[in-house]
């Protein structure tokens, strides 16, 4: 085992080196996000007495044809309607009805577009055709090529807009980027070259991942049994090595740091994949999570909604789209940039709040048991919680008795709903608690939660430190064992 950790820790203790300095980083600067950052910029949609009523748009629809999802938006300037069925996708002009090309988009769109994030002129224009380092996610291959707009401003600002919308994608600073090159995209090897083929992206990582487990493991056990062996022999825990400053910091700092490394790791390449079943059976998770977070499809022309026309009244309306929870009708209005939800029941707009009811007329056929327990949670718990407070409160918490153990966090103003089955709660233990702290304590008192990232940061650094020059020092002695043997073979 000694020389399985020796072989180990010389290929692992650089990358532990590289994944604890980035993720100090991380700490502070997360990956640039797109975010909500284009919702203020969009259009407002006005009051129009020539939009059509609610009983038009389901005249519109052909016989048997089943409507799916429904907004009215603006599409490059333009009011219009996203209607999806059960036979395909449109977009019809808001006023007449008349269809329009979805994929057309104004080439003078773009830059009117883009011009709206900076007052700033524009330097260049590039066409990306292929993911790069600002936007590594597999989802972002529809919109190629993207245009990439760079700005002559202080902060340096690329914005990335689909070719196939008009919709932005991306939009970063100059700072933000330099925050993730040395924190997200070192520790998460989010390199565009990589990020191509997500599944080599997933081999590479857990590949490493797992080595860094059982180089972080074999150390611990091994300086564990080697202070034991101190204890048997002269009753006090001491290092062997005081005179080898490199070896005797390595053993201090595996032993106390040790833990927190293994697990460091083995969360890092378990935030890629599912709890296996044979740790905590599964037996209808993703079926259950799907049907508890699938969109319903919009309920039109009941007798007991008010006039969606009433919604553009409220003033800086950019987009409406109908939903429904537990067959409860509500909208989801985009308003002066921000996301709101209107009740769609009664002779006017209120705000929506989902009662008990509502959630039991959802989850009863999900979960196949209205054995379950409803409370109104005005507080972080270990499976929800936010490091940045940005989780809405208070919240719905579910507890269901079914073969899951189902835990669903929901929304009584949105209905967005989490949905954990025990598998899934044991997980959130592993990752993300076990690497970067997320639990309710720590949401609580976020202060805390930094220092104790720190310290364990620094402790990974001793260990990691010394081990890149023990590494060093062992690859040197193989080296020159080599050359000895050669050199002895030519006598």
């Amino acid at each position: 085992m000694r020389w399985l950790h020796k072989v180990l820790g010389t290929v692992c203790a650089p990358l532990f080196l590289l994944w604890l300095i980035s993720g100090g980083v991380m700490i502070f600067c997360s990956f640039p996000r797109l975010g909500d950052k284009d919702l203020p910029l969009q259009d407002t949609l006005a009051a129009s007495a020539a939009l059509p009523s609610e009983a038009t748009l389901q005249a519109k629809l052909q016989p048997g044809e089943e409507l799916t999802a429904l907004a009215l938006t603006t599409h490059c300037g333009e009011p219009v309607w996203r209607v999806e069925t059960s036979e395909g996708g449109y977009l019809w002009h808001a006023d007449s009805l008349l269809t329009t090309a979805t994929a057309s988009v104004p080439e003078a769109w773009y830059e009117q577009y883009a011009s709206r994030f900076s007052s700033a002129p524009i330097v260049a224009v590039d066409t990306i055709r292929h993911i790069d380092t600002w936007t590594p996610y597999p989802r972002v291959k529809k919109d190629l090529p993207l245009y990439r707009y760079r700005f002559d401003d202080p902060e340096g600002t690329y914005l990335y807009l689909s070719s196939q919308t008009g919709d932005a994608v991306q939009f970063c600073t100059r700072s933000e980027r330099i925050g993730a090159s040395c924190g997200t995209i070192p520790h998460m090897f989010y390199y565009w070259w990589l990020r191509q083929n997500r599944t080599v992206w997933l081999w590479v990582i857990s590949i490493f991942a797992s080595l860094a487990v059982i180089a972080a493991f074999t150390g611990l056990y091994l300086g564990i049994r080697l202070y034991l062996r101190m204890w048997r022999r002269t009753k006090r825990l001491r290092s062997p090595y005081k005179r080898q400053k490199t070896l005797h910091w390595h053993l201090v700092g595996g032993v106390i740091f040790g833990l927190s490394l293994t697990l460091f790791a083995l969360s890092g390449v378990m935030s890629l994949y599912d709890l296996p079943s044979w740790i905590v059976p599964q037996h209808e998770t993703e079926t259950k999570r799907k049907e508890a977070q699938q969109v319903e499809a919009p309920q039109l022309g009941r007798s007991d909604m008010y006039d969606y026309r009433l919604l553009l009244d409220l003033g800086g309306v950019q987009q409406i789209t109908w939903r429904s929870y537990g067959g409860h009708p509500y909208y989801e209005v985009q308003r002066h940039g921000q996301l709101e939800s209107w009740d769609a029941l009664g002779e006017a707009p209120q705000p929506l709040h989902l009662t008990e009811e509502d959630i039991k007329a959802k989850l009863t056929p999900v979960l196949g048991t209205a054995d379950m327990q409803i409370e109104l949670m005005d507080h972080y718990d270990n499976y929800y919680a936010s490091l940045n407070d940005k989780y809405e409160l208070p919240i719905y918490r579910i507890s269901a008795q079914d073969k899951e153990s189902s835990r669903l966090y929901i929304s009584p103003t949105t209905g967005e709903t989490r949905y954990y089955s025990l598998n899934g709660r044991v997980k959130k233990w592993l990752y993300p608690f076990c690497h970067n702290l997320r639990i309710g304590f720590f949401a609580e008192h976020p202060t805390l939660r930094i220092i104790c990232m720190l310290v364990l940061v620094l402790g990974g650094l001793v260990v990691s430190v010394s081990g890149v020059v023990l590494g060093f020092r062992y690859l040197s002695r193989v080296i020159r064992r080599a050359k000895s043997r050669r050199s002895k073979n030519k006598r």
